[in-house]
């Protein structure tokens, strides 16, 4: 697909092709890309993979308030990401004032799931809109799993429930 044109198969469809420069579209992470370029298979930035096995090796290593902190710096990069606003969050600024919608708070559910590796109820961001209420959220699920790992059972199953997978649902 090298070219722009069209092919005849066996009189049979045809195939229109045109040159792409794909590492233009590198950073997936660009307000025109995000959501598109990213979803396809591959679809993670260079580096992304080795960034989150760091950020949860790293918090399953930490002491509390590291870990804490650690958290909250993803949380607050993550919505700052799925914002498009530099840094300077505040912990306690509401995301939806912020121009978070359910479209946005869905990637950035998704986003948080992939860096922490953990399951988050597809509510989350609604029931916790800033990042000092979102952290400590994360915080409690990033808890239960760890005490359900050591318990030798699920997080649901730690707390009396069922489960449903790794984290809450």
């Amino acid at each position: 697909m090298g070219r722009v044109g069209h092919e005849r198969e066996g009189g049979h469809g045809s195939r229109t092709g045109a040159p792409a420069d794909w590492e233009r579209f590198a950073d997936r992470n660009a307000p025109a890309t995000r959501g598109f370029l990213a979803d396809l298979p591959g679809g993670t930035r260079r580096g992304e993979q080795a960034l989150r096995a760091s950020v949860r090796t790293v918090f399953d290593a930490a002491a509390a308030p590291r870990r804490r902190e650690l958290v909250r710096e993803c949380v607050r990069e993550q919505a700052q990401s799925v914002l498009g606003t530099g840094p300077g969050l505040p912990d306690d600024g509401d995301f939806f004032a912020g121009g978070l919608d359910s479209l946005t708070a869905i990637h950035l559910r998704r986003n948080l799931q992939r860096t922490l590796e953990c399951a988050l109820r597809q509510t989350a961001v609604f029931e916790h809109p800033t990042v000092a209420s979102l952290t400590d959220h994360l915080l409690d699920v990033l808890g239960g799993e760890q005490a359900a790992a050591v318990a030798g059972s699920t997080p649901a199953a730690a707390r009396g429930g069922s489960s449903h997978g790794r984290g809450e649902r």
